[in-house]
């Protein structure tokens, strides 16, 4: 016959800690009280639920928290005592992950000065434009300025991440990755890319094409005569008019 299995523990490691804390011990073969203990937060809807003490059967312990959220991401594990009180030794279950789902959002790169409709805006020479790149998720996300095309990445600064806590509890991070150059002939057409990793892992990319403003064609020359040629029959006409009268 094996060693008794003498008790059980609930252990967890948040995100952020380096080693597992107690949230309810069970040891069915004391009395009262002491049989079962929880070390669950305050203000929590939690519940600890232990069987298996008096009918024999096989242990159990559980714990419900209805109202969880994103401060409780991270492993979860069981402790097993086995053996007697002089003599325990300690086993433990495979962790299970709880993870937290914050959302994450990439928001369409913005340029200062000026409004862009769609994928390409349309600039002056000579501009020093900066793109903005926005996106909000996890504490743990960072922005990757590339090029296609002519262009060169320009001054980048990044602005001081703002965090909140949404309704589930979960902590949110919102960043701004802004990125400055001066608009020229020699970068015309170049294709900006803000890419968002989390660690080494690509989420979500955005770009924008950026282009040197046309100027508008004038209807005169230098010298003054039209650029249509039914204008300038319409003058020559009018001046041969003139002249007969």
């Amino acid at each position: 016959m094996g060693n008794p299995l003498a008790g059980l523990t609930l252990q967890r490691r948040l995100e952020w800690d380096s080693k597992y804390y107690t949230l309810a011990m069970y040891d069915p073969f004391k009395v009262g009280q002491n049989r079962t203990r929880a070390f669950t937060p305050v203000g929590r809807e939690w519940k600890v639920w232990m069987t298996g003490a008096d009918s024999g059967l096989t242990l159990s312990l559980s714990l419900t928290f209805p109202d969880g959220g994103c401060t409780d991401a991270g492993d979860y594990r069981c402790m097993f005592d086995i053996g007697p009180d002089n003599d325990r030794v300690n086993a433990y279950s495979k962790p299970f992950r709880l993870k937290s789902e914050g959302g994450f959002y990439l928001y369409q790169i913005t340029t200062d000065p000026g409004i862009h409709i769609g994928l390409t805006s349309d600039q002056e020479e000579g501009t020093e434009l900066t793109l903005g790149c926005s996106y909000q998720g996890s504490s743990t996300l960072r922005a990757v300025w590339t090029t296609l095309g002519p262009g060169k990445i320009g001054t980048i600064t990044e602005t001081e991440p703002i965090g909140w806590y949404d309704a589930h509890n979960c902590l949110k991070t919102f960043y701004d990755s802004l990125m400055t150059y001066t608009v020229s002939r020699e970068n015309d057409g170049t294709t900006f890319i803000c890419s968002v990793y989390n660690g080494t892992q690509l989420l979500q990319a955005a770009n924008l094409t950026v282009t040197i403003k046309k100027k508008a064609r004038s209807m005169f020359n230098s010298g003054g005569s039209s650029q249509d040629p039914r204008t300038s029959f319409f003058f020559a006409t009018m001046y041969m008019f003139l002249v007969l009268i």
